[in-house]
């Protein structure tokens, strides 16, 4: 048999340093480009993508899901079924409903309130608020409100609740101290989705038919400003990174970036079909938009307003809502009566095959995984070597196969 011969410890300190080298070399052009600040993009392997996946359960709920909010007390997401009259209640570390709570007629948007640990809810039909307990997963009241209650927002500066009326065109404001409703105030025709700027105290709803956004101050619960978007307003999300506004555009297939100062729209991006909400994800500098009409989710870069990603989930999404303990998206499928789990960074990885470099997040993800593989290569290569002993080759004797020990 012919033997193995072993290098001496200089030429294998040799190796080591060439190894070394070429590692950072291979390191410095894979890793540099996805580093924060970095200009570049980096595309990513279809071996990776499927490691690294995008959707990671599917939590079968209520019938037609609309409405999502994520509960930070708890770690649990609250899914309202529009056709079932309920809300189911999932937990985040398990994926699955844990606690169903029959609200009013028609629940569509929710909104959670981390002073008091309650969730609002709209009832679009029976056109109240049902204020539901986290504690205890129990109606603790019901706030009578405008003519179609359809969406909410939690305004955490003043404690009050936005609730926007599709068929009155108002938004009824909801003292969370008093469960009483302290201000009505006309906005555009048939508002939607709305959402709470905290840098400047205002409140951003988008109305359907009048194809505008408005403005409203919380401090004197007045519009100060409408801005124009067109084409069937319906998502709002404020991204509290960079002091914008995204606006979804059902009709157009768009979404509106208003920057939240000056109140104009600074650009607009592309999206999937019929476009129904928009959520912000802090940690990845991500907004996701769910597209009705396309049975997918869209993922836009805030750094640049283009589109990082898109990712296929459940039939007709909309409600859409961020857990910022895992950092997974919870997307209601209201054709499938079912909630998406979404690692974000893993939709961007495997959802459009190139990793954006500006959030970051997933460039630390691909850094970390290529990391791994070049230290399980280093360890096959030097580790018996470092140890004394050569490195297997294929073929060579393992020496005699000892007979199995009792049972443990």
């Amino acid at each position: 048999m012919r033997r193995l011969r072993f290098r001496s410890p200089r030429s294998n300190q040799a190796s080591l340093a060439a190894l070394v080298v070429g590692l950072v070399a291979v390191g410095g052009l894979v890793w540099g480009p996805l580093l924060p600040g970095s200009a570049r993009s980096v595309p990513i392997t279809p071996a990776l993508s499927v490691a690294i996946g995008g959707t990671v359960a599917t939590v079968p709920v209520g019938a037609a899901p609309n409405g999502v909010a994520y509960d930070s007390g708890r770690g649990e997401v609250y899914v309202s079924n529009a056709d079932s009259g309920d809300v189911s209640v999932i937990s985040d570390s398990i994926n699955s409903v844990i606690a169903t709570v029959p609200v009013g007629n028609t629940p569509k948007g929710m909104a959670y309130d981390s002073e008091k640990g309650e969730i609002f809810l709209a009832n679009e039909y029976s056109d109240d608020v049902s204020i539901v307990s986290d504690s205890s997963n129990t109606v603790v009241a019901y706030v009578a409100v405008g003519s179609g209650a359809a969406f909410e927002a939690y305004d955490s500066g003043k404690g009050e609740v936005f609730v926007t009326n599709y068929f009155s065109s108002n938004v009824s404001v909801i003292d969370d101290a008093s469960n009483s409703v302290a201000a009505t105030i006309p906005v555009g025709g048939n508002p939607l989705h709305l959402a709470y700027d905290e840098g400047n105290g205002e409140v951003f709803v988008a109305s359907q038919l009048t194809g505008n956004v408005s403005v409203i101050s919380d401090s004197t619960n007045l519009v100060v400003a409408t801005v124009s978007v067109g084409g069937g307003p319906s998502g709002v999300t404020y991204d509290s990174g960079k002091g914008d506004v995204y606006v979804t555009s059902a009709y157009s297939g768009t979404v509106s970036v208003i920057n939240a100062t000056t109140n104009t729209i600074v650009t607009t991006a592309p999206t999937g079909a019929d476009p129904r909400n928009a959520v912000y994800d802090g940690k990845a500098g991500i907004v996701l938009v769910t597209n009705f009409g396309t049975n997918s989710t869209t993922l836009i870069s805030d750094a640049t307003a283009t589109v990082a990603a898109t990712l296929t989930i459940g039939s007709n999404p909309q409600g859409i809502a961020i857990d910022s303990g895992t950092g997974e998206a919870f997307a209601a499928n209201s054709g499938s009566d079912s909630v998406s789990v979404i690692s974000v960074v893993g939709a961007l990885l495997s959802g459009g095959g190139v990793a954006s470099a500006s959030p970051g997040a997933a460039g630390y993800v691909v850094a970390g995984v290529l990391g791994a593989g070049l230290g399980i290569m280093i360890g096959i290569l030097i580790g018996p070597q470092l140890r004394g002993r050569p490195p297997q080759v294929p073929g060579q004797d393992r020496g005699p196969t000892l007979p199995p020990g009792p049972a443990r």
